[in-house]
């Protein structure tokens, strides 16, 4: 081992290396000679690796996906919600009464992630309790599923209800009794989240 390399050890270091075998002995002295010129020579590369990846990391901290604080005294009104198909995703829109209006999705073993956020005015809120009511939908039991399925929750006080139907998007067969109701929602959905 180099004269230079061996400055500043204590001799418990010495009698560690007298106490290996020689091939762990040799081995050591080749690590231990290579790996600070390994370092050196790689000394730029390294720093530019680091400096990328420090890089990204703020990027992706700095673009993380919408936070929405709820207020305490708020509670969920309506979840229309699609699940099921060949990833399992969970994907669908929540309206609390404070007026909070959220676009969310989850994977499967993943907590939900808010994609875009909005607010209703007690006006929108209104008409939608209108319609809702015009549709009859409380008295009626709908529970049929298929690969993907459409779930509709209401929550109003203790009270949660919940329908659901075959397909999802363009593809749902929604009871037609829900057609009005539906219309409005799409056209907020459309309004708030600029979706086509």
């Amino acid at each position: 081992m180099s004269p230079r390399l061996l400055e500043g050890k204590s001799p418990a270091f010495f009698s560690y290396m007298r106490g290996l075998p020689s091939l762990y002995v040799c081995e050591f002295k080749l690590v231990f000679l290579i790996y600070p010129t390994f370092i050196s020579y790689h000394h730029e590369s390294i720093l530019k690796t680091n400096f990328l990846l420090f890089f990204s990391c703020c990027i992706l901290f700095c673009h993380q996906h919408p936070k929405l604080n709820i207020p305490d005294d708020s509670s969920i009104l309506w979840k229309l919600a699609e699940h099921g198909g060949a990833t399992g995703q969970l994907a669908g829109y929540t309206l609390y009464t404070s007026g909070q209006f959220i676009k969310w999705q989850k994977l499967l073993h993943t907590e939900p992630t808010i994609t875009s956020h909005s607010k209703l005015s007690d006006q929108e809120i209104q008409s939608l309790m209108k319609s809702f009511e015009r549709s009859g939908i409380q008295s009626q039991t709908i529970h049929s599923t298929a690969n993907l399925t459409t779930t509709l929750t209401f929550q109003e006080g203790d009270s949660v209800k919940s329908w659901s139907w075959p397909g999802g998007g363009s593809w749902a067969q929604p009871p037609q009794c829900l057609s009005e109701w539906l219309r409005v929602w799409n056209g907020l959905c459309r309004e708030k989240f600029q979706e086509n």
